[in-house]
């Protein structure tokens, strides 16, 4: 008699903690994704929307950082010599971002990079250097988000205008193909 009601025990015991488990774990999906397919795309969407508003801050302070120093000035006024420090500039800039697939490329005027970190994407034709922008583009890397923040000289006069002397360009790769 001892024998048959210990399995009996053990049965209703381990049906019991299927049971927990089971309830455990559609209780958990339900709190954690969501109650319906709905619940679960606004979730996945909310929280891609915070990732890449995140990435594209940091990217936008790395670019404006780097934009505002006089060294950049002075490495695209000409300064053959501080082209040197202008690649040491951005390859420090780029290993204190510490992120996998950031490239920072710095170009002149006229649209040809002066220095560079990383693997940088090709930058098309028609996107224009002299205002600051944010998009995503998609190219041989996979899907990149691109801030591009322009490199100005402050005027000397407050008549005068504002002097475009090129533009940093700080990208990340999202998804390689």
């Amino acid at each position: 008699m001892t024998a048959v009601l210990t399995w009996r025990r053990f049965g209703a015991l381990a049906v019991t903690w299927v049971l927990v488990v089971m309830g455990g774990g559609l209780l958990g999906e339900r709190v954690f994704v969501g109650w319906t397919d709905d619940d679960a795309i606004a979730r996945v969407e909310r929280d891609l929307t915070a990732r890449v508003r995140s990435l594209d801050a940091a990217l936008s302070r790395a670019a404006q950082a780097l934009a505002g120093q006089p060294e950049v000035r002075s490495a695209l006024v000409d300064d053959r010599l501080a082209a040197r420090q202008l690649f040491e500039l951005v390859q420090a800039t780029a290993e204190a971002q510490d992120a996998q697939g950031l490239a920072i490329t710095i170009y002149d005027p006229r649209g040809q990079p002066r220095a560079w970190s990383g693997r940088p994407g090709e930058l098309s034709r028609d996107r224009g250097l002299d205002a600051a922008i944010g998009f995503a583009d998609v190219d041989a890397a996979g899907l990149r988000l691109v801030r591009i923040v322009p490199v100005v000289q402050p005027p000397a006069q407050p008549a005068e205008p504002t002097r475009s002397l090129g533009a940093v360009l700080v990208e990340r790769v999202l998804a390689a193909p």
